[in-house]
């Protein structure tokens, strides 16, 4: 019989290992790889697909295609990615939600939400090849969009202080009932499966729900009402959102900031900023957790720190 104390170590070594095996639940090791700026004006998020990449970009008039990051642009026609012509009625692509032929797109900047699917997007020449999705209300300047894997459509209707679902089979239309009043001014959204997470900020210059700051919410029964307050910071406002290893929140901090906070959720500590100040590029907005090939890309609009030069914004991309 094997000794019971001999056993019990064996036991512990087994289970280290397979917990140091896991990518999950461990610190990510983060690598600066590569910032991208040409072609780019004020990007709002990057999300990589099946097609490639597709930026969206404030005040651009048009979702792009890239193949590659820093290949193409849309000012700059190549053989990949001709010279298009905007979308008719589309102010400023926001934020992007990948659906199964094709994806939608806030306008951030009106009261819209766009679908585009893949093919009619590369007829670059037809102003018309996005249509506008009916929720049956009327939005105010849409921002964060997460679709999840029962067809739901969430969208952060930002300027309204309220958080929607449209059933992208049905039709069917909720409203969160925000029991706590939380919400204010959404922008980023995940769909996750333990629940819904939302960047949400306390904006002076619209009337939203009272607050200061910055919080990520998290609600996980969107039907309950409730949400849970995971991280504020009361002196800034939030921007975009990641979580890496089912661990680490990053959290895009604006005004005053203009860094990425990373919070250890398992014992909900802040850690030293992925990136700070000094070496991001300008305020940072949407971010993109490449989960299948360990790839984080972040946007920065170019509005902020350097709003007074008129600067242009990029991607910058980490591995870990």
């Amino acid at each position: 019989m094997l000794d019971r104390t001999l056993f019990i170590s064996v036991l512990f070594l087994w289970l280290g290992a397979c917990s140091n095996d896991s990518s999950t639940q461990s610190l990510p090791k983060w690598e600066r790889l590569n910032t991208f700026t040409d072609g780019f004006s004020h990007p709002t998020e990057v999300v990589r697909t099946s097609e490639g990449f597709i930026v969206a970009q404030m005040h651009s008039r048009w979702p792009l295609i890239k193949l590659e990051l820093g290949e193409v642009s849309e000012s700059e026609p190549t053989a990949a990615v001709p010279k298009s012509v905007p979308v008719e009625g589309l102010r400023s692509p926001h934020f992007i939600a990948e659906a199964q032929d094709g994806f939608y797109v806030s306008d951030g900047r009106a009261s819209d939400v766009w679908y585009f699917d893949y093919n009619n997007l590369k007829d670059y020449n037809d102003p018309k090849r996005g249509r506008i999705i009916s929720t049956g209300f009327d939005l105010n300047r849409p921002h964060g969009l997460c679709l999840d894997s029962q067809g739901w459509l969430y969208i952060a209707d930002s300027v309204n202080s309220r958080l929607i679902r449209w059933h992208t089979k049905n039709k069917n239309i909720e409203v969160f009932a925000d029991h706590q009043k939380r919400i204010a001014y959404g922008r980023q959204l995940l769909c996750r499966d333990d629940g819904l997470w939302l960047s949400n900020s306390y904006e002076g210059a619209f009337d939203l729900n009272p607050g200061q700051g910055g919080v990520v919410l998290k609600i996980s029964d969107f039907s309950s009402g409730n949400s849970e307050v995971i991280f504020a910071d009361p002196s800034t406002n939030f921007t975009g959102i990641a979580i890496i290893n089912d661990r680490i929140l990053l959290v895009g901090r604006w005004s005053g900031k203009f860094d990425i906070a990373q919070l250890d959720m398992t014992n909900f500590t802040l850690l030293e900023p992925l990136m700070t100040y000094d070496d991001a590029l300008d305020a940072p907005y949407g971010m993109y957790n490449d989960e299948e090939n360990r790839k984080l890309y972040i946007s920065f609009l170019g509005l902020g720190k350097n709003r007074e030069q008129g600067e242009r914004g990029g991607v910058v991309e980490f591995s870990y």
